[in-house]
């Protein structure tokens, strides 16, 4: 579970701005409609990141649900922690995992200082991600965003994040050499045609 108050850098000076307490972001997310991050923010007043980060925890905490509505990710409440642990998330995840270890291990580009086992969890969060969005498609815009922050493969999140955000062209190589091989070879994912953008969710 999520720490009760937890603390939030800013800029490398390493200086703390404010505390918060899960339940700011939960109460925010209860008060509005199917709110997005910048939603969140803007009620808790914090930082689009430090927003994003908590909402993060509690959704991985089963406390929170997430979901893709066009090209904004909005978030829900729980109705009942305890019918959905963390186990949830868990088992998709376990039930998934052969697939993504044998998509991975097709990715011949796969730098060697990435660990495998941190392969196999990106490649299996982008998967559930485009298996919950709306019509499970997803742009490569939508996935970066939506997967590399917890899961970097140490690669550089800030600037991959700021270039989304800004609506800049993206081409990391989080995205390129890390990830996009192997979702190719995922028997759950079809890429997106000629001319066309949306990565897809599958029945294998």
């Amino acid at each position: 579970m999520s720490e009760t108050v937890t603390y939030d850098k800013t800029g490398e000076d390493g200086r703390f701005e404010a505390t918060y307490e899960p339940e700011e972001f939960l109460d925010a997310v209860d008060a509005l409609e199917l709110p997005t991050t910048s939603d969140v923010a803007e009620t808790v007043e914090c930082a689009h990141r430090t927003a994003l980060h908590h909402l993060n925890n509690l959704e991985d905490d089963g406390r929170l649900d997430s979901r893709m509505i066009g090209r904004a990710k909005v978030w829900s409440a729980v109705d009942d922690v305890e019918a959905s642990p963390r186990d949830r998330t868990d088992s998709v995840a376990e039930n998934s995992q052969d697939a993504a270890l044998a998509a991975v291990e097709a990715n011949d580009d796969l730098p060697s200082d990435i660990d495998t086992e941190d392969a196999v969890a990106a490649v299996s969060a982008v998967v559930e991600f485009l298996k919950t969005a709306d019509g499970q498609k997803a742009t490569m815009r939508e996935i970066v965003a939506a997967t590399i922050e917890r899961h970097p493969l140490k690669y550089d999140v800030e600037k991959a994040l700021t270039k989304i955000e800004a609506g800049e062209r993206y081409r990391g190589a989080w995205w390129r050499i890390a990830v996009k091989p192997s979702l190719e070879a995922h028997p759950n994912v079809e890429k997106p045609p000629k001319g066309g953008s949306n990565w897809k969710y599958v029945d294998a």
